[in-house]
């Protein structure tokens, strides 16, 4: 049994049409099977054209120069790829071999395909396998020629995987929103703190550190080959963004609203300059402004105790301008 990609298929069918009404020729290199229920099949990897340099008949002869053959031998070997057969196309032929084509074969355990052309336009692809031990008792027996849909089952499988994870990552998300609209905020007295819920913080702190690991080890790989330190500068932006962008706990008490920032002072608002709170465009968060101008707060969608955050809000400023989240 030969296998071959349907794209290798096509290749070789499309060669024979190129170069209608000469025969085409070419090899095929992949590697043997040699264990398993397949045992004995060959497994076609490349295809590799050569060009047809017989100049009696070229229309129904064909040969490989020595040294392409050669060539192609030695690069196919530093792949992990061996010669498992050879092509050529019959113009306006049946696909069966003739005697001429079992004469000039001497590649024993290897394929030889051949495709109809007729009137410029491939018809039948046939495989045959050149059996025997020598020149006197060879033959050439028909094979079973099988496309394989390796290139069709990886895009379908590709397809598959991203569809697969946008669901995967839409449903965690969502398991995670619903997670903060239930659970509430912790209390300590008059204050009150609106924290990531739990399964956010995880996730956040997980990526952190594989960020951090995978520069670390980049950091080391840079060293030692003496490469350009500029390599690091995708995972610490990645690592520099999601820093600032993961959600950070809102914390309220009897004078006002705060959020703790990295190096920075806290974000405050007092309850009496709360000027409004707005929704952003398809995020849902929440952006507290100030009357005064200052940084706004930002009540991110991953944060506990939504509905209690929006009851305090208009409780302690009724004179802010507070829109609903259906004012989005």
């Amino acid at each position: 049994m030969l296998k071959l990609s349907q794209s290798a298929y096509v290749s070789l069918r499309q060669h024979g049409e190129e170069t209608y009404p000469q025969e085409c020729c070419g090899v095929l290199l992949g590697h043997f099977d040699d264990q398993g229920a397949e045992a004995g099949s060959k497994t076609v990897s490349r295809v590799e054209r050569c060009a047809n340099t017989r100049d009696d008949s070229p229309r129904n002869r064909y040969h490989i120069d020595p040294r392409d053959l050669i060539r192609i031998q030695r690069e196919g070997r530093k792949r992990g790829e061996d010669i498992v057969g050879f092509y050529h196309s019959h113009p306006d032929h049946p696909a069966q071999w003739s005697s001429t084509d079992l004469a000039e074969a001497h590649w024993f355990g290897c394929s030889y395909v051949i495709t109809s052309v007729e009137k410029g336009v491939a018809a039948a692809t046939k495989s045959f396998e050149l059996t025997g031990t020598n020149e006197d008792n060879k033959k050439l027996v028909d094979e079973r020629l099988v496309q394989t849909m390796t290139t069709f089952l990886v895009a379908v499988l590709g397809l598959l995987f991203w569809v697969g994870s946008f669901v995967g990552v839409s449903a965690f998300f969502s398991s995670i929103k619903r997670s903060a609209l239930r659970e509430q905020p912790r209390q300590d007295g008059t204050e009150l703190e609106f924290f990531p819920v739990v399964r956010m913080q995880v996730l956040v702190r997980m990526v952190l550190v594989l960020l951090a690991a995978f520069g670390a080890l980049l950091l080391f790989a840079v060293r030692k080959e003496g490469q350009s330190f500029y390599a690091l500068l995708g995972p610490a932006t990645v690592f520099l963004l999601i820093s600032l962008v993961r959600p950070v706990s809102v914390i309220i008490d009897a004078h006002g609203i705060r959020q703790r920032r990295w190096f920075l002072p806290d974000k405050e608002i007092k309850w009496s300059d709360v000027a409004s709170v707005a929704y952003g465009t398809n995020t849902g968060t929440m952006y507290v402004r100030s009357k005064t101008g200052g940084p706004k707060i930002r009540f991110s969608i991953f944060l506990v105790g939504r509905a209690r955050f929006q009851r305090e809000i208009r409780a302690h400023a009724p004179e802010g301008d507070i829109c609903s989240e259906n004012d989005e």
